[in-house]
């Protein structure tokens, strides 16, 4: 789960910048060289402060970049609906996305991924965002930004915003009766399977059975042996995995 950090939470000095822009359809990502944090909540905040200030000082009216992601948190900058400073030519149709992460040295975490994914799924929840393209820096100007490691691998942005779900408190928890509950079915389904297996082969092998002098009965009973065999394990590892179940609401 991804914590969205307001301007206020992380003391923003400077007004949010820009101008009031409508939906847009970009996802410009960028990389923050030399300034990364490795998934430290407490280094990204001295980041994202220090950008601010950076930006600032180069003549712009607040922090360029629209979000700043690190594992598990995603930091506002000029937020939703207000023109970026972040990449030109597509400051007024695209948010703008900085890893906080130095993306000549190392491709983003698992988690980093994720926080980008989730501003991306918050944008198109809020209608803010169609994100029907995905862009890196160096798309739109001559530079390095984001990085070869980040920019090879932008298509993972998208995969996490398509086979993700955000977790929502409450609404997805489930405990371990409704486990069972939901469970239970598949081990109640064992011994009819068992049923079905014997109802079947039975009759055949003890017909082919009078037929062992004539050598065609070992296919058969070769067969039984097999269905037996895996019918065991599974009767098995249902029985183990019921065992985990009771020891959970013991």
């Amino acid at each position: 789960m991804t914590t969205f950090v307001s301007r206020e939470a992380w003391g923003s000095q400077y007004g949010t910048g820009g101008y009031s822009i409508g939906p847009v359809n970009q996802v410009v990502s960028h990389h923050t060289p030399n300034q990364d944090a490795h998934g430290d909540y407490n280094r990204a905040l001295e980041l994202v402060q220090q950008i601010e200030q950076q930006h600032v000082n180069q003549g712009w009216s607040a922090i360029g970049y629209t979000w700043l992601v690190t594992d598990g948190y995603a930091f506002e900058g000029r937020g939703w609906g207000r023109s970026g400073a972040h990449s030109p030519g597509a400051n007024s149709t695209s948010i703008g996305v900085a890893f906080l992460v130095d993306g000549r040295y190392r491709t983003p975490m698992p988690g980093e991924y994720q926080a980008v994914a989730d501003v991306i799924r918050e944008g198109q929840r809020l209608g803010r965002l169609s994100y029907d393209y995905q862009w890196g820096h160096r798309d739109f100007v001559a530079t390095a930004c984001p990085g070869d490691l980040i920019y090879a691998n932008l298509n993972t942005i998208r995969h996490y915003v398509d086979n993700t779900t955000p977790y929502i408190p409450g609404d997805n928890e489930v405990t371990e009766a409704e486990l069972r509950a939901a469970l239970q079915p598949l081990y109640d389904w064992i011994p009819q399977v068992n049923h079905w297996i014997q109802a079947v082969t039975g009759p055949q092998v003890d017909a082919m059975a009078g037929l062992k002098d004539n050598g065609m009965a070992g296919p058969f009973v070769a067969m039984q042996q097999g269905q037996n065999g895996a019918l065991a394990t599974i009767r098995t590892q249902g029985e183990q995995i019921l065992a985990k179940l009771d020891a959970l609401q013991a």
